[in-house]
């Protein structure tokens, strides 16, 4: 029991102590100023991180993965994926961000030996809530019981600047965030 509770308290402590929500487009953060976060959006922040993690795997990608207790649904999982690009986008000082590679971390393609999606590995363009929904259904053809139990996402994001032509194929990352990132999900 002291073996779960420990770990536990650890990751509990670390989301506690995170930094604040990215603060709205067109604001700054300073503690002379009159933003600050309120309660909700303090603790969907926490709630967001204790549920995601983010890999820079060059200046302008990352990796997010996501993921939820027994019996979240996707929807739910691909959410939290969202918010988390948009928030580490603004951060990064980028407008928009686009997910070019999105697959379940628990259905391995057959013959594969990890985690692939199963729709094949060839790179994807979602800039749009609807094209999400059309993966989904590519990657979910035989979902396990596994999925049920540890559901997750993994998710390759590029973040694009204002001036990036394929911006306009991209979600606005301070739109999403205001959406998304400061209600728990």
């Amino acid at each position: 029991m002291q073996r779960l509770l420990l770990p536990g308290f650890a990751c509990l402590l670390a989301a506690c102590t995170s930094n604040i929500p990215p603060v709205p487009p067109g604001q700054s953060y300073d503690k002379a100023e009159a933003w600050q976060p309120s309660k909700a959006e303090t603790k969907a922040w926490r709630s967001l991180l204790f549920s995601t993690s983010v890999k820079q795997v060059e200046s302008d990608r990352i990796v997010v993965e996501a993921w939820g207790n027994p019996g979240t649904g996707i929807d739910k999982i691909e959410m939290r994926v969202l918010a988390r690009a948009a928030s580490e986008a603004l951060d990064s000082g980028y407008a928009h961000f686009a997910l070019v590679h999105v697959s379940d971390r628990n259905l391995p393609m057959g013959g594969g030996l990890g985690p692939a999606p199963i729709a094949g590995a060839e790179p994807v363009w979602i800039g749009d809530y609807e094209s999400l929904v059309y993966n989904r259904y590519e990657r979910d053809h035989a979902a396990a019981p596994r999925t049920w139990v540890l559901p997750g996402l993994r998710a390759v994001v590029v973040m694009l600047s204002e001036g990036d032509r394929r911006a306009d194929r991209g979600f606005e990352a301070s739109e999403v965030f205001d959406h998304l990132g400061r209600v728990p999900l």
